[in-house]
């Protein structure tokens, strides 16, 4: 029941893993990945013993929506970005190209912490979409660190153009998966909310496919 749970965050990192052409760069990147997963095991270890998983939920949009996006998003965002930075070696070029395997890492013990501790029964959207949902958030976030270094434009409006799409990769990834996950707890318009799904999947998916191209092309 819990295989997709566990083994796609793992598994996405894998993929990203071995699309890196350089063997270097690779092991870098296989080690930034078991950080992730260190501080990943500290802070829901640190979250078990300083927080109750028990959380009696209002039938209020925003209030649920503000918890999901901080305790989901906001807060391991900002702790996985903020101890790289800190902590992390390299150029700022480097941490932007490797940001995504530190946060592959940290997903891949929180988010089934979280899934599995907070809730009584498991369904296929909590197994499989919500799952493919963080995924994508982490998709759309390595599309947003790279774009702009990688296309590097001279003209202005190209420029404008890559911070335009780098902005709103990175409102969809921050915004989607907490508001689908609180649209599909107060049961709001199924139909809506999965579509919604399949439209982060799909700009996710084709936001990497045009890096990794663009990755592969500097490389050669």
């Amino acid at each position: 029941m819990f295989i997709y749970l566990l083994c796609a965050i793992p598994a996405v990192s894998l993929l990203l893993h071995q699309s890196v052409p350089d063997k270097t760069s690779r092991a870098a990147r296989r080690g930034i990945f078991y950080l992730g997963l260190v501080l990943s095991f500290l802070y829901t270890l640190a979250s078990v013993f300083l927080f109750s998983s028990y959380r009696l939920a209002p039938e209020d949009f925003y209030s649920n929506w503000f918890f999901c996006f901080s305790m989901e998003t906001a807060i391991p965002l900002a702790l996985c970005f903020v101890f790289f930075a800190v902590f992390g070696r390299g150029s700022l070029s480097f941490k932007l190209d490797n940001a995504v395997a530190y946060i592959l890492g940290f997903y891949a013990i929180f988010l089934p912490f979280r899934i599995i501790s907070m809730n009584k029964s498991y369904d296929a959207f909590l197994l499989f979409w919500y799952p493919s949902l963080i995924v994508a958030m982490v998709l759309l976030i390595r599309f947003a660190c790279l774009f702009i270094r990688l296309l590097n434009p001279s003209r202005t409006s190209l420029k404008v153009v890559s911070i335009i799409l780098t902005v709103f990769a990175v409102l969809i990834a921050l915004i989607m998966p907490s508001l689908i996950w609180t649209m599909y707890f107060l049961c709001i318009k199924p139909g809506l909310y999965l579509a919604l799904s399949i439209v982060t999947l799909v700009l996710a998916v084709a936001g990497n496919g045009v890096v990794q191209f663009f990755v592969i092309k500097n490389h050669e």
